[in-house]
């Protein structure tokens, strides 16, 4: 067979096969057909070749069935080569065999019903899906095969697709199967419908997954922050009341520091089962952070009731814990409450209103269970609290800062023996700032090193120039954080400072306040014995206000107590108060250490202390702090009284 003769064959777009006088197959275009071509003809189409081959027909057609996709064979004499054979589709049978493929190489499910619900056809992948045989089923009515249909949303939908013949799609869970499906429905022309459906539990979980991911704690499986506040947020725009409670467990991160993160998820994990098995259902139940919860009552409650239900959630934190088997351990909590819509409008301010009164929770009650409803109050002082701490680390290094000094008074005399020095803060916005509002901050931020010296260095340049302009020769006291004591750069800069302004020995007076941190410590006890062998006198401030224990005073290295305004307070006012009073002072002479009482404001707490044996005094009665210009105008006075015997 010659070149041109195939090259022919190939462009003429037609499905054949080119064969020799025995039939074997010498060239053809139709895939997977080889070898001899009477094993795949029917008899009858093969008759039909033979008799073209052998010159008894000139052409030949027959139907014939064996060979995939095509139903009619048709045969020309080739000259000297046997014959060409040309293959035919018939459209219909193909087209249906063709649909059938179709239908059973899909990924999806699909059967079809006729116009009286009736199978009248289902692929393989939907019988696995659906566990049917597909043979049991044709003819069957969808509601005989699947009763459960008949009463769930599946019924409505085929019934409106198929009465109102429109396409329509959903998706719907199917209990017996326990299986979620997409269903597409299609009406089809003669009367019946067309089901496509895909089993959607893989997506499903995947979707579940994916929102568990987005919406839930991981350790607790409680609502996170973004979902809880999601929550509030809908509160909020249906206008529904609601309490908020915010809880929170007090130094909880000491928990995680001695037994361990583990142990400390193990507590977070049961308290959230506990809490949870409280709460009715309807409220809004979330973990917002480490350590906190917070809790929505979808309900309208008063304060009265607010406050029980706050102090139920309390007792869930006070019960022992499992994860504490050997130890006895109790964790208490802060809470606080805000009530929507009387206090806020909003989900931001109902949380913002929940976390002040939280915190004023935590800075009244410390570290005991505490329960603070919010008032409009908290939010001003908490409003003031972040802008103190927001513009405190400037001040610090722009000189916002200042001094002022408070005179020690001796009683016998009536002169200046020692004066204190005070820091104050003159805020731009806030103007005057007293210190219990901002050192803590100044700890917070690590400065109160840097804070101190520079203290200590304008108390010492005042201190220089009162004497040179009136002689004086009495004490300077500063107040001292525990936290540096002990450090090498407190040690060395404040000796320094005493050699640049030639401050003599016992001349500066170091006061810390009583704390088991100092009192308690080696390492403090030696810092402070070094301090005073360097010429530095030690003074414990708010004395019996702190430590519980008075062991430490017979060694420590001390030379002053400064016993607590909260004791003064207590003359004419509480006789056993004044029995304590009255032991502190004997304490202190007994021990030979110089006793200052603080905040003595009248004359009766004067004659008092002056009777009880207290020489030497502090307190408004006499001076109230006062800037360095005035400190030297009271030190003239004092002189001038004396040289005149006044």
């Amino acid at each position: 067979m010659g070149v041109s003769l195939i090259k022919r064959l190939k462009s003429s777009g037609q499905n054949l096969a080119v064969i020799d006088r025995s039939g074997k197959i010498i060239f053809t275009n139709i895939h997977g057909l080889a070898g001899n071509i009477f094993e795949v003809l029917s008899s009858e189409a093969e008759e039909e070749v033979k008799s073209v081959i052998h010159g008894n027909s000139p052409t030949g057609r027959t139907a014939s069935r064996l060979v995939e996709g095509f139903t009619e064979v048709a045969a020309e004499p080739l000259e000297g080569a046997g014959a060409v054979v040309y293959f035919h589709r018939d459209s219909a049978v193909f087209q249906a065999e063709r649909r059938h493929t179709l239908l059973e190489q899909m990924s999806e499910g699909f059967f079809s019903l006729d116009a009286d619900y009736r199978f009248t056809y289902i692929n393989e992948k939907g019988a696995r899906e659906l566990d049917l045989a597909s043979a049991a089923i044709s003819g069957k009515k969808l509601w005989d095969v699947f009763p459960a249909l008949a009463e769930s949303d599946y019924a409505r939908y085929y019934i409106r697709a198929l009465e109102q013949r429109l396409q329509v799609t959903f998706e719907e869970y199917y209990p017996p199967l326990s299986a979620w499906f997409q269903v597409n429905l299609y009406p089809q022309l003669d009367g019946g419908m067309s089901v496509f459906f895909y089993n959607l539990n893989a997506a499903k979980r995947t979707e579940r997954r994916l929102w568990e991911s987005e919406h839930l704690d991981s350790l607790t499986n409680l609502l996170n922050r973004k979902a809880t506040y999601d929550h509030l947020q809908t509160l909020a725009a249906a206008d529904e009341p609601f309490s908020l409670f915010h809880l929170n467990i007090n130094k909880f991160q000491l928990i995680n520091d001695v037994y361990g993160y583990e142990t400390g998820d193990k507590i977070i994990t049961e308290l959230a089962a506990r809490l949870n098995s409280i709460l009715p259902e309807s409220y809004v139940f979330g973990r917002f952070g480490g350590d906190e919860f917070v809790i929505a009552a979808v309900e309208s409650m008063d304060d009265d009731r607010m406050t029980a239900y706050a102090s139920q959630l309390l007792e869930q934190v006070d019960q022992p814990f499992a994860s504490f088997k050997d130890d006895s351990i109790e964790l208490r909590a802060s809470i606080g409450v805000a009530k929507f819509p009387r206090d806020k409008k909003t989900a931001d301010e109902m949380l913002k209103a929940a976390d002040t009164a939280m915190y004023q929770a935590k800075k009244i009650h410390g570290d005991g269970p505490a329960i603070v409803m919010f008032q409009e109050s908290l939010q001003q002082d908490m409003q003031r609290r972040m802008m103190i701490d927001r513009d405190l680390a400037a001040a610090i290094h722009n000189g916002s800062f200042f001094t002022v000094y408070h005179p020690q008074i001796c009683t016998d005399t009536g002169s200046i023996i020692g004066v204190e020095v005070l820091s104050r803060w003159n805020h731009p916005k806030l103007g005057l700032i007293p210190p219990p509002e901002f050192i803590s901050t100044i700890e917070s931020l690590g400065k109160s090193l840097f804070f101190t010296l520079a203290v200590m260095k304008a108390g010492l340049n005042d201190y220089s120039k009162w004497v040179e302009q009136s002689d004086y020769n009495g004490r300077i006291s500063f107040n001292v954080p525990p936290s540096i004591i002990d450090s090498s750069g407190f040690f060395k800069e404040v000796c320094r400072l005493k050699d640049i302004y030639q401050i003599a020995d016992g001349i500066i007076e170091l006061e810390l306040t009583e704390t088991a941190n100092v009192t308690s410590s080696s390492e403090k006890r030696n810092a402070l014995a070094a301090l005073r062998d360097a010429g530095f006198r030690i003074s414990i401030d708010d004395f019996g206000t702190g430590f519980s224990s008075l062991d430490y005073l017979i060694d420590f290295p001390i030379d002053e107590i400064k016993i607590d305004k909260a004791f003064v307070e207590q003359i004419n006012a509480n006789k056993k108060g004044c029995v304590i009073l009255q032991k502190m002072i004997d304490l202190g002479n007994d021990l030979n250490l110089q006793v200052i009482a603080e905040g003595v404001e009248n004359e009766d707490e004067l004659r008092y202390l002056q009777l009880a044996g207290c020489r030497f005094i502090q307190g408004f009665l006499f001076d109230r702090p006062m800037p360095s210009d005035r400190f030297v105008l009271r030190l003239k006075k004092v002189r001038a009284q004396k040289n005149t015997g006044i």
